[in-house]
């Protein structure tokens, strides 16, 4: 393991493919990974644990309520769960209901099948750069 501390991550995507393409990226780079395939038991897995970060599917049925629970379980969800999602398209709507649900970034299915970990780790080192008072 690397010198910093292994982070959490929730993976919440319907299409086994992808949960397991992103699962098997972020256990390479050294990622506990926990995978869910529906909103139901992303709810069951944030009942045990407080990941990180999610990585949600943009596409996934119930994604926005999901999010509004979190934000009424800890607050802000920008600031308390980072949430970024897996997109599959680049349409301006996809990107500002997901900026409006509070996501802390938008990663497209393409750039997330090359370079997932890369992403997620810039994603979350802009988030303690922007919560650091200094």
């Amino acid at each position: 393991m690397s010198e910093r501390q292994q982070r959490v991550v929730l993976v919440v995507e319907p299409e086994r493919e992808l949960r397991d393409l992103a699962g098997d990226q972020l256990r390479q780079a050294d990622y506990m990974v926990f995978t869910a395939a529906t909103a139901s038991e992303a709810r069951e897995w944030l009942q045990e644990l407080y990941p990180d970060l999610m990585l949600l599917s943009a596409d996934l049925p119930g994604a926005d309520v999901l999010i509004r629970e979190q934000r009424l379980r800890y607050g802000d969800a920008r600031m308390n769960l980072p949430v970024v999602f897996l997109g599959s398209s680049d349409s301006m709507e996809e990107l500002r209901q997901g900026y409006e649900q509070g996501a802390l970034c938008h990663i497209f299915r393409s750039d997330a099948a090359r370079r997932l970990p890369q992403l997620l780790e810039s994603a979350l080192e802009r988030l303690e750069l922007e919560s650091d008072p200094n």
